[in-house]
C-alpha cells in the first residue's frame, strides 16, 4: 500500500476487511460549497445502495489540517477539525479505494497532519514558458493531490497590464480574466494563489524599452557582478516616480486574487548605488537605501489590504540596522 504524502501514522489490521460495493461520503453537518463539491466528486451518482463514509467535524483535534480515518469491518468514518482536513482525508481514502479494486478495504486507523501549515510551489512564468490554462489546471490538480496549500506564479513581465503592451506583447502573458480563472481553480482545491510581481530588481524586460528608461537606476546599463556588462538596467530607481509606477501596477494586478498576501520579490537589485541612487548610497549605505524603498513599497501593499512577502537575500544583511 503506497499512500502519498505518507501519513504520520497508520495501523493496519490485515485480519479484518470492510467489504463494499461502492462508497458514498456523507457529512453530519452543513458543509460549505467547496467541501460539498469534493464530496460530490468522491461519490458515484450511479450507486444508490452505497456504503456510507461518515464525515465529522471534531473540534478536539488540535491540528486544523489534520484528519483521522477509521475503517472497521462495519464502518468507515473520517474526522477532522476543518473541512480542509476532511478534504485531505477523502483524498487518502480515494487512494485506498483505487489500490483495492476488489471492494475490500483493510481495516485500519490513519492519523495524519502536515508538519508545515503552509506548503507552497512557485512556478517561474517569466524566464520559462507561460503554461496554457489547461497545463496550469493540471498542475493545480497535482499540487492538490500532494496537499500543497499555496501556488505562486513568478512574474516579471507576463501579466497583460492594459497600458504596457510594449513590455508583454511577445511573452504570451496571462490576462486578468485568466488569472481569475486560475485563482478560482486554486480555491476549489483549497490552494491559495498568492500574487507575485517583482517590484525592485529583475525589471530588465521593462527597462530595456525607451518609455521606461526614466525609471531605471542605470538607464545606460551596468556591470553585473557575475555576467559583466549589461546593455540596459534591471533595477528601478528608488524614488517617487517608481512608487507611483508600482502603485498603478498593483491597482490593476491585485484585484484578481483572493489572497491577502503579495510577493513583491525585491531580490537582486544588482546595480543599486551605481546610478541614480549613488549619492544616497555613499551618504548612508546600499542596505539602508534598499530598506527605505522596500518599506515604501510595503506601505503601498498594506494600503491595499495585503501582507508583503519578499526575498531575504538583501534583508539578511540588514540585521544590524
Amino acid at each position: 500500500m503506497q499512500l502519498y504524502p505518507k501519513p504520520q501514522s497508520i495501523t493496519i489490521d490485515a485480519s479484518q476487511l470492510f467489504t463494499y460495493t461502492s462508497l458514498r461520503a456523507e457529512a453530519n453537518f452543513s458543509t460549505n460549497e467547496l467541501l460539498q463539491n469534493k464530496i460530490d466528486t468522491f461519490n458515484d451518482p450511479l450507486h444508490t445502495q452505497a456504503s456510507t463514509v461518515s464525515l465529522f467535524i471534531d473540534t478536539k483535534q488540535s491540528k486544523p489540517q489534520g484528519y483521522h480515518l477509521s475503517i472497521t469491518p462495519t464502518n468507515v468514518s473520517l474526522a477532522s477539525p476543518s473541512e480542509q482536513g476532511l478534504h485531505y482525508g477523502l483524498l487518502t481514502l480515494a487512494q485506498l479505494v483505487k489500490q483495492t479494486p476488489t471492494g475490500q478495504l483493510p481495516c485500519l486507523e490513519i492519523n495524519d497532519c502536515p508538519d508545515l501549515p503552509n506548503r507552497g510551489f512557485m512556478l517561474d512564468i517569466s524566464r520559462c514558458k507561460v503554461p496554457s490554462l489547461d497545463s496550469i489546471f493540471e498542475l493545480i490538480s497535482q499540487l492538490a493531490a500532494l496537499r500543497y496549500t499555496q501556488l505562486q506564479l513568478y512574474t516579471e513581465h507576463t501579466f497583460a497590464y492594459r497600458k504596457h503592451q510594449e513590455v508583454w506583447q511577445d511573452a504570451s502573458p496571462y490576462t486578468a480574466e485568466e488569472i481569475q480563472k486560475i485563482d478560482d481553480a486554486c480555491a476549489a482545491q483549497f490552494i491559495e494563489l498568492v500574487p507575485n510581481q517583482n517590484t525592485f530588481g529583475h525589471f530588465e524586460r521593462w527597462l530595456k524599452h525607451e518609455n521606461y528608461l526614466h525609471l531605471a537606476e542605470c538607464p545606460d546599463g551596468f556591470i553585473h557582478p557575475i555576467s559583466g556588462k549589461r546593455p540596459f538596467g534591471s533595477t528601478l530607481k528608488p524614488n517617487d516616480a517608481s512608487l507611483e509606477f508600482l502603485e498603478k501596477l498593483f491597482d490593476e494586478f491585485l484585484p484578481n486574487f483572493r489572497s491577502t498576501q503579495f510577493n513583491i520579490g525585491g531580490d537582486e537589485p544588482w546595480e543599486l548605488g551605481q546610478g541614480w541612487s549613488k549619492p544616497q548610497v555613499e551618504q548612508t549605505s546600499k542596505q539602508r537605501v534598499y530598506l527605505e524603498f522596500l518599506k515604501q513599497v510595503q506601505s503601498l501593499v498594506a494600503a491595499r489590504g495585503k501582507t508583503s512577502l519578499f526575498w531575504g537575500d538583501i534583508i539578511l544583511s540588514l540585521i544590524h540596522i
